[in-house]
């Protein structure tokens, strides 16, 4: 992945841009020890995979702020890849926050199964172990929200209007037809 994802475009869920990720969020908490959520999924598009990482902060008993971002890469054919770039992303993020709060209000949720019967299983204990060897607390399926819903719910355009999501969805349609094109020349 090329560049850091603080210096991706973050919005709300509304699509307002938010200049810097981290002082929002340092801003949300100020004087507060409200919970920071943070989780990536992905989405196969074409030859591409968008990744969404959502950090979502909590204010128990009022409801929560979400900010995400996306990042494009090539197609991952594996399994394996896509579970680790997602919880990569969402570290970095992580990490990038421990310097405006602290790292106990941080909790990372992996998209992946505790359950063996899911593919995603084989690799959850790998994955808690990358979050817990970089000192945050992982979640993993079926706790893991903030990774197999809030993200997904970006990553799918489920915040967008109906209208919208139809037109980025032929748009998108139309951007792998024309791969294909060039490819067979």
């Amino acid at each position: 992945m090329s560049g850091s994802i603080l210096d991706k475009r973050w919005l709300t869920l509304h699509k307002v841009e938010v200049e810097d990720i981290c002082v929002s969020i340092a801003d949300l908490n100020a004087g507060e020890n409200r919970p920071v959520h943070i989780g990536t999924d992905a989405q196969k598009h074409g030859k591409f995979l968008d990744f969404v990482t959502a950090v979502v902060v909590l204010d128990p008993g009022k409801g929560g702020r979400v900010f995400y971002c996306k990042t494009r890469e090539k197609h991952i054919n594996s399994l394996q890849h896509k579970l680790f770039t997602e919880v990569g992303l969402s570290l970095e993020i992580a990490q990038a926050l421990c310097e405006h709060i602290d790292a106990d209000q941080i909790q990372v949720h992996v998209d992946a199964n505790t359950n063996l019967k899911w593919d995603s299983g084989k690799y959850h204990q790998q994955l808690a172990g990358m979050v817990v060897g970089s000192g945050f607390k992982a979640v993993l399926k079926p706790d893991a929200w903030a990774a197999s819903h809030v993200a997904d719910h970006a990553v799918n355009g489920k915040n967008e209007s109906s209208s919208t999501r139809r037109r980025n969805k032929k748009a998108s349609k139309r951007a792998g037809k024309a791969g294909k094109k060039r490819s067979k020349k």
